[in-house]
């Protein structure tokens, strides 16, 4: 079979700090696999070693002590762009200040640690913070916000934030097709969202959802919990907002 998407997964891991007997370690593969996977010279690779390596991921898995760095700090700047400070960030995380300031993107942290912020984003992801002016700045070191990261590429180092248009734009047609059960058409997050919005009203399950996104059904039932999370935030607002006018 092909080497080339294992070996873009191989490399992936590298470049987000991995080391190599790590990966020989939880794919039970040896050096002479890896270099042979890692020749541009061979297209080819067998079907035992693609699975190995594809199988090892970006996020913690394996029951494995360290991980990947990138994500807790993409999540991390994700969350200041909200409008949340590092030091509000370290109270809800028990992390310190320093500690929020230099995650790596290139080696690994204790997965403990990814756990941790994790958690912290999926609770705040959808929620804007009240700090303005630490948003104001994070946005123009370009730091993304959580709305153009998608679940399963915010731990992948070669990925990157979607770009403004493919968070906003909805082409209807790809919506329906997607829902007529066609695969082939890809969603922008907005797209995502008006499927989730569907699946919401209809109560699908996560493993529905999943299947009409093209993603695990966890993610799917995470992308649904933060969709609730904001209309109620939205709710919430619309409310104070209605009682300040007639104060």
């Amino acid at each position: 079979m092909s080497s080339g998407p294992a070996r873009r997964h191989l490399l992936a891991l590298r470049v987000g700090g991995m080391p190599d007997d790590m990966i020989l370690e939880l794919t039970n593969l040896g050096s002479a696999d890896l270099a042979s996977l890692s020749s541009f010279k061979r297209t080819e690779t067998t079907y035992g070693i693609a699975k190995a390596i594809l199988a090892v991921t970006f996020h913690p898995s394996h029951g494995r002590v360290m991980t990947l760095g990138v994500g807790p700090q993409r999540r991390i700047r994700a969350l200041v762009a909200m409008g949340y400070s590092v030091h509000a960030l370290a109270d809800f995380t028990g992390l310190t200040v320093q500690k929020l300031s230099t995650l790596p993107s290139d080696q690994l942290v204790p997965t403990a640690v990814w756990h941790v912020i994790n958690d912290v984003y999926e609770h705040l992801s959808m929620i804007p913070g009240p700090d303005e002016q630490g948003r104001d700045a994070a946005r123009e070191q370009g730091w993304a916000t959580p709305l153009a990261w998608d679940d399963d590429e915010i731990d992948n180092p070669r990925a990157r934030p979607h770009s403004p248009r493919g968070i906003l734009g909805v082409d209807d047609a790809a919506v329906y097709r997607r829902l007529c059960g066609d695969r082939k058409p890809s969603l922008t997050l907005a797209e995502q969202e008006v499927i989730v919005g569907i699946a919401v009203q209809r109560r699908w399950s996560g493993e529905r959802l999943g299947d009409v996104l093209g993603i695990e059904p966890g993610s799917a039932t995470r992308k649904v919990d933060r969709y609730r999370l904001r209309m109620s935030a939205l709710d919430a607002r619309s409310q104070n907002e209605r009682e300040s006018n007639v104060a």
